[in-house]
């Protein structure tokens, strides 16, 4: 379901701005800002995302050697790689049977 970047805000409990981002079933949430992410810009999440700022897609379908933000290795666990606000991973290599 894609979105739309609606504010950037500050939040006095991070060190990091955080995007409320309307999507277009009404639902709001917030995710981190990373660099690049404007208002009015427009994000989406899944397999078939487009590989731009603010865009959520699985590892496996990130291209070797780009960089990304805080990521986790299935839905039960929450972000475990790249956990610091700000920072960034990236992607040297892939390997069979990965979980993610």
């Amino acid at each position: 379901m894609p979105g739309r970047v609606a504010t950037i805000e500050y939040d006095p409990n991070r060190s990091a701005r955080i995007a409320l981002i309307h999507y277009l079933d009404g639902e709001k949430r917030y995710i981190l800002q990373p660099v690049g992410l404007k208002v009015g810009a427009t994000v989406t999440s899944g397999p078939e995302a487009d590989i731009l700022v603010g865009n959520a897609l699985p590892l496996k379908n990130i291209p070797s050697a780009r960089r990304f933000m805080p990521s986790s290795c299935g839905r039960a666990r929450d972000a475990q790689m790249a956990r610091s606000a700000g920072t960034q991973a990236q992607l040297v290599a892939k390997e069979a049977n990965m979980p993610c």
